[in-house]
């Protein structure tokens, strides 16, 4: 299919050249070769291009990533966790667990 072009674009452009066949073979062996060399650098050019681009590690873009929110068994397993953890624990660190979690500021906070 590229031959065809090129064979269409040169019998365009040269006046004659239908009629003299070892110059129309010259003339497209030439134009054809420098067709697909130049072809395949560009893709060749391409190709550095993407493997020139900066890695970034995920951990450094997470915070780009949106979050959907947990799924119903990660918010069921969470919620469950939460209980049981809430039950093991005396009413005084209760109280202090229901502040963080409201984001509340107080004495103490970052022992929590």
């Amino acid at each position: 299919q590229e031959g065809m072009i090129c064979l269409h674009e040169l019998i365009s452009r040269e006046e004659g050249i239908v009629e003299d066949i070892p110059r129309l073979r010259k003339y497209f062996k030439t134009k054809f070769r420098n067709r697909i060399l130049d072809y395949i650098r560009k893709q060749e050019s391409q190709k550095r291009r993407y493997d020139k681009e900066p890695y970034e590690e995920v951990g450094e873009i997470s915070h780009r990533i949106s979050e959907g929110g947990l799924w119903l068994d990660e918010y069921y397993l969470f919620h469950e966790t939460l209980r049981d953890y809430r039950n093991k624990q005396s009413k005084d660190k209760q109280e202090e667990l229901e502040r963080v979690l409201r984001h509340e500021r107080f004495r103490g906070r970052q022992r929590v």
